[in-house]
């Protein structure tokens, strides 16, 4: 039960990230250090939510 709190909770901080770096490229100053951290947002929150759930299904299975 835990392990499935903990995932949503990660869940939903990789697709808070996620909109953060949209958001950032969006509406963000270019060639400043914001637009490195919107791409590194929205390359590793999808990258980090797989892991979680490759670690969550083994962990439940």
């Amino acid at each position: 039960m835990r392990k499935g709190i903990r995932f949503v909770i990660g869940i939903i901080g990789c697709i808070l990230l996620f909109g953060l770096g949209v958001y950032q490229l969006s509406f963000g100053s270019e060639g400043s250090y914001s637009e490195w951290f919107a791409w590194f947002c929205v390359i590793g929150a999808p990258i980090s939510a797989l892991g979680m759930y490759r670690n969550y299904k083994l962990a439940t299975s």
